[in-house]
């Protein structure tokens, strides 16, 4: 029998897929015998891939950080929501990825980081170099810069890019939130954002740049009180 209890499995909805989970997936996931199963696929449905997956890497690649998943006043139910919950379900609720991505450009943390939020070649090395790891070819920065996008739309061309969803880091299932000694930050929930053992996952084929060895590899790792029965 799963040590796994009910409202664990809500607790871990509230924080993943920023709604509470219904009594049939409570039951479904607390069902399963070994908490390990639970762990790898409750962040592993087409709802993470469609909801989620996206949001983690937009914050990755346009704030180079995890998303701020604690609530403010501790009630997932009442008051203000993290940001996190609020752009999770903007998307459930209609908002194109696009539309997001213009919010997070136009954001004060994003102008204190790049400087601009206009596309610029600087914006578009930067974004290479600290998400996907490598650098960029000068076509690469040629394409972006006459391809009429603006640069919320290159910052998405760039999070949602085959490339991108290859690169393991990026992946919120439990074989890929990589355990680190990181100390958590105590508002990231169970996403920490950090160095990752060398080794730890291999790449997909770089196009257009060698991998940056020179570059800290990040990615999401456990928050170790997140998973406590």
């Amino acid at each position: 029998m799963s040590m796994v209890s009910q409202q664990l499995i809500d607790h871990w909805y509230t924080i993943l897929y920023a709604r509470h989970a219904t009594a049939d997936e409570e039951i479904q996931w607390s069902a399963l015998s070994r908490t390990e199963d639970i762990r790898t696929e409750i962040g592993n449905t087409g709802e993470a891939a469609q909801y989620i997956d996206p949001v983690l890497r937009l914050y990755i690649a346009a704030f180079g950080r995890a998303p701020d998943v604690a609530d403010p006043n501790g009630d997932f139910d009442t008051g203000p929501q993290s940001g996190y919950w609020t752009n999770v379900n903007a998307l459930r609720n209609g908002m194109s990825l696009g539309e997001l991505a213009e919010a997070f450009v136009g954001s004060a943390e994003w102008k204190q980081l790049h400087g601009s939020s206009a596309l610029t070649e600087a914006n578009i090395i930067g974004l290479y170099h600290f998400f996907l790891q490598r650098s960029v070819s000068s076509a690469e920065i040629s394409a972006w810069m006459h391809s009429g996008a603006d640069m919320a739309h290159v910052l998405i061309g760039i999070s949602e890019s085959t490339e991108a969803r290859d690169f393991a880091a990026w992946k919120i299932t439990d074989a890929l939130k990589f355990s680190t000694t990181l100390q958590p930050h105590p508002d990231s929930g169970p996403f920490e954002l950090g160095p990752l053992p060398p080794g730890t996952f291999a790449p997909s084929a770089r196009p257009g740049g060698a991998f940056d060895a020179s570059v800290a590899t990040v990615g999401i790792a456990d928050h170790p009180d997140a998973l406590v029965i």
